[in-house]
């Protein structure tokens, strides 16, 4: 699962909407994993398909875990991020459907 398939959506609505399309990107990338936990390398590597740079998401995460939506897991010599049942998911996971709805019957 290396590309995200939320990269249908149009970026320029959701950066008119919600500023910064990459975040709901990842989260959807992130979603898509169904609670499997991931390397911040695995998550810059399936978001440079979609042209989004590695510092961004390394921001991105820091936002997640700042928001308790990740936590960071320390395994030797390397970190994974895991998911929390977080209510805020619910959100991005309705933002990111809405969005794949509206792109579809744009087609």
């Amino acid at each position: 699962m290396d590309e995200p398939r939320r990269t249908v959506v149009d970026e320029s609505i959701l950066k008119t909407l919600f500023g910064k399309p990459s975040r709901i990107l990842l989260a959807g990338w992130i979603l898509d994993r169904q609670g499997k936990p991931f390397f911040a390398s695995e998550a810059q590597r399936a978001m440079s398909l979609v042209n989004i740079v590695p510092s961004s998401i390394a921001k991105d995460l820091k936002d997640f875990v700042d928001c308790g939506m990740l936590i960071r897991v320390p395994e030797p010599g390397r970190i994974y991020f895991s998911t929390t049942p977080s209510a805020l998911w619910r959100c991005f996971e309705t933002l990111a459907a809405t969005c794949l709805d509206v792109a579809a019957s744009n087609v």
